[in-house]
């Protein structure tokens, strides 16, 4: 693989300058995905020394469960020979699991060979977590922590489907905080927006 690496980089002379420059780390495998070349932002982005992982072989560090995955993807996109990207969990070496993401583009030469496969890769874990946290705030309500009437249409309609022998006896219950509008004016939108959590948490505790 040294020699493999030597020679990818007396081709491409410039490459690893403009490679280094760049805050995502820069992976290049042969198709035998072999390293050929392994940008310092790797361990700047993962925590990984870039000599270990080059004598690594294929996708390490990737989540079992998503090995296959990202094996299939980077098959598919060798042959498709177009530009793609797969989201898979790795492990980081200070963080453990976390989401990344791997754009791939396919390189071939003047006889539609290919030659290797560079990677762009980045840590989407903080991406990640404002996607859940927005898919969360869909169904429930961010001040109180209860779910929302788009949650709750939503599991009426789950309810109402099933037939009279699936169905579960059930209760639809209506709240209101008596007089709530006085005790904003009275003690400040943040005393009324605490008011509301605490009745959120005691309505939470009733639930088993």
């Amino acid at each position: 693989m040294g020699n493999t690496n030597a020679n990818f980089l007396q081709h491409e002379p410039h490459f690893h300058i403009i490679a280094e420059k760049i805050k995502e780390a820069i992976i290049i495998v042969n198709e035998h995905r072999e390293h050929l070349y392994i940008s310092p932002a790797l361990y700047t982005t993962f925590g990984y020394d870039v000599e270990q992982v080059k004598r690594a072989h294929g996708f390490s560090n990737i989540y079992e469960e998503d090995a296959s995955v990202c094996s299939e993807w980077f098959e598919a996109t060798m042959a498709s020979g177009q530009s793609s990207q797969v989201e898979v969990r790795c492990l980081h070496a200070q963080k453990g699991w976390v989401w990344t993401q791997f754009h791939g583009t396919p390189v071939y030469d003047d006889n539609q060979q290919f030659l290797h496969m560079v990677f762009v890769v980045r840590d989407i874990s903080v991406e990640k977590e404002l996607e859940e946290q927005l898919a969360l705030y869909a169904y429930v309500d961010r001040l109180s922590a209860l779910p929302n009437r788009t949650a709750l249409t939503q599991d009426l309609d789950v309810l109402l489907s099933r037939t009279e022998e699936e169905r579960e006896p059930y209760a639809v219950l209506m709240l209101n905080i008596d007089d709530f509008k006085r005790v904003n004016e009275k003690f400040g939108y943040t005393f009324g927006d605490d008011v509301i959590r605490y009745v959120g948490d005691v309505l939470q505790s009733f639930v088993t």
